[in-house]
């Protein structure tokens, strides 16, 4: 049997006939047997649907020892192998039901009662396998069982005793590691029961199981845990609880545990001093005085207006005093806060630390940005923006940072209202430029009306234009070609005597006769029912069946575009193909569109690329 072997019904009856669990996954059997052969796909089916065969999922099965439901709820736990295999790669073991008949008859012959009854008490479980200390029962058990397991009759993994002929050795594996798991999973739900409140600190319970023991749990969902957030270090607490307890009571039992004693807030209240906050109300607890009494950093620059980095400056340089609150959080005192408010040489102390826009300064000042830069330099500052402590007072600044930011505010609040008049005024100077291109759309319609008065004839809706798009040597007009050789008449309109010579020449070769016109010469041709030409040439009252417009993109032409609309517009063919790149494509559809014409898109591609 070779590795790679198709799966026939035969081989797939074989395998599931040695597999001890009675099922195995399609993945498995992928790594013996090819799965993807379509051929013998009709007969693998017609082995299910006689019932020779089970498939349910992704796994087949001998429908002689399973069940549908119950493969489905072995394969929770169970992982079935595939049979081992001889030398020469064929399955080397019997089926199951050959061995099993072979273990009763031998059981039988031998006359030994207590065996037999061990093994069909294993046998008889619901899925194979037993705790030695369930079937052991009788004092004498141990020694029967000890010779069932030197026989291999009966195979044992730690505490279990299982047959071998039920489950495989890897299933037997998987039962006791998840014995052994849901016995640590009660360990840990008791030992988080016996704890106050039954809540405990997921990071604690590492110090009394291993990681992997822990992880493991966590994945079977065998505890539950939740996060608090916390004003202080660590910040997101994740607590555990066991199962079947209740989440809104270990909650409110974590936020109880990590709550700050009132107690301990006293110490923060006599540094926070007797000043209230702007628009706060205090209750009677140590904490809601502090929180009432002070600002933390964000809302001291909110109340001052200056930025965060300021207020930090200011605290590293002790200009601004701090505490730290019993949950971790730094704060300033209410009443430094509204002295600064009142006080103005203390406020331009702490605006001293303000960052100040390089740009900002060179608005206030009437200056470009490089002028500001050197009178920066000059005062060596180099680098980056400059503090509000460092440029006050200077050139035309203000001396205080309220009057440089009403003046910065009130410049760049004028900017804007000049940019915006600007953006308008640009925008109705497009508008107008579209007007005036909309106006001369309309007149240019209009004396093409003029100038075609038969672009409008009963013939329209009998005609057809293919407009073919694509890049140089594409087929667009070999294509053509073919269609006016099929029509027998019509013309071949091109803005070259050249092109038309060409046509002239390859049309009268292959025996299609056909005639030259254009402004300089006339060769007719006996029979010639087809003309190349030059376009300003042609006559469209007498059209044909069929004429192609080459090289259309000339319609956009201020010189000679007349005699490309003329064609298009006044052609009496009710075939006509036109050849043009992809940037003429919308000028095109457009025309014809309005004209009334049925079109259609013919796209062509190169089957080369072009290269120089």
């Amino acid at each position: 049997m070779s590795k790679l072997i198709k799966p026939t019904p035969e081989l797939l009856i074989a395998v599931v006939e040695r597999v001890p669990e009675g099922f195995i996954h399609v993945n498995m059997l992928a790594r013996h047997i090819r799965m993807t052969g379509k051929k013998s796909q009709p007969a693998v089916a017609d082995a299910i649907e006689l019932g020779v065969l089970g498939r349910i999922a992704s796994y087949y099965f001998d429908p002689k020892r399973q069940t549908p439901e119950r493969v489905m709820l072995m394969a929770r736990w169970s992982s079935p192998i595939y049979p081992d295999l001889s030398r020469d790669k064929t399955l080397k073991d019997r089926p199951i039901a050959e061995r099993l008949a072979e273990r009763d008859a031998q059981l039988q012959q031998a006359n030994a009662p207590d065996h037999v009854r061990l093994v069909r008490a294993v046998e008889q479980t619901d899925y194979g396998f037993i705790t030695q200390d369930a079937l052991c029962a009788n004092p004498d058990d141990q020694a029967v069982l000890d010779e069932l397991l030197k026989h291999h009759v009966l195979k044992r993994l730690d505490t279990l005793i299982s047959d071998p002929l039920q489950i495989g050795k890897r299933t037997a594996q998987e039962i006791n590691r998840q014995a052994q798991l849901q016995a640590q999973v009660e360990a840990i739900n008791d030992f988080l029961r016996a704890q106050p409140d039954s809540i405990y600190p997921l990071s604690d319970l590492y110090d009394h199981f291993p990681e992997q023991t822990l992880a493991e749990v966590m994945a079977l969902n065998g505890f539950k845990t939740f996060a608090i957030s916390l004003k202080r270090h660590p910040y997101n607490m994740i607590w555990a609880y066991p199962k079947g307890a209740s989440l809104p009571e270990a909650k409110e039992a974590a936020l109880e545990a990590v709550r700050v004693p009132d107690s301990e807030w006293l110490p923060a209240l006599t540094l926070a001093g007797d000043v209230l906050r702007a628009g706060a109300t205090e209750e009677d607890s140590n904490q809601s005085k502090v929180i009432a009494r002070s600002y933390n950093v964000n809302k001291v620059a909110k109340r001052l207006n200056l930025s965060r980095e300021a207020i930090e400056q200011a605290i590293r340089d002790d200009v601004l005093f701090t505490f730290t609150d019993p949950e971790d959080e730094v704060r300033v005192p209410a009443y430094l806060v509204e002295q600064a408010v009142s006080d103005q040489a203390y406020f331009e102390q702490l605006a001293g630390y303000e960052n100040i826009r390089t740009r900002d300064l060179a608005i206030v000042e009437g200056v470009n940005y490089a002028t500001i830069r050197r009178r920066l330099r000059r005062m060596g500052l180099k680098y980056g923006d400059p503090q509000w402590g460092d440029v006050r007072g200077h050139w035309n600044l203000p001396d205080n940072y309220d009057a440089y930011l009403e003046k910065k505010n009130r410049l760049l609040e004028e900017r804007r209202r000049q940019l915006e008049a600007e953006r308008e005024r640009k925008r109705q100077l497009a508008e107008a430029q579209r007007e005036e291109e909309r106006q001369a759309r309309d007149e240019l319609r209009r004396r093409l009306l003029d100038a075609f008065p038969t672009w409008r004839h009963a013939g329209r809706l009998d005609q057809h234009v293919s407009l073919h798009i694509g890049p140089p040597n594409s087929g667009k007009t070999h294509q053509s070609i073919e269609a006016l050789v099929a029509a027998g008449n019509g013309w071949y309109l091109a803005p070259l005597r050249l092109l038309a010579f060409e046509i002239f020449d390859r049309l009268n070769q292959r025996g299609v006769p056909c005639n030259l016109l254009t402004g300089e010469e006339y060769i007719p041709m006996e029979g010639a029912q087809i003309t190349a030409a030059t376009i300003e040439m042609f006559n469209p009252f007498d059209s044909g069946d069929c004429i192609i417009i080459d090289e259309a993109q000339m319609l956009a032409d201020t010189d000679r575009g007349w005699a490309w609309t003329r064609a298009l517009m006044e052609a009496q063919a009710p075939e006509i193909h036109v050849i043009a790149p992809t940037t003429a494509r919308d000028l095109i559809v457009s025309l014809v569109t309005e004209a009334g014409i049925p079109n259609s898109i013919v796209e062509h591609q190169r089957l080369a690329p072009i290269k120089v």
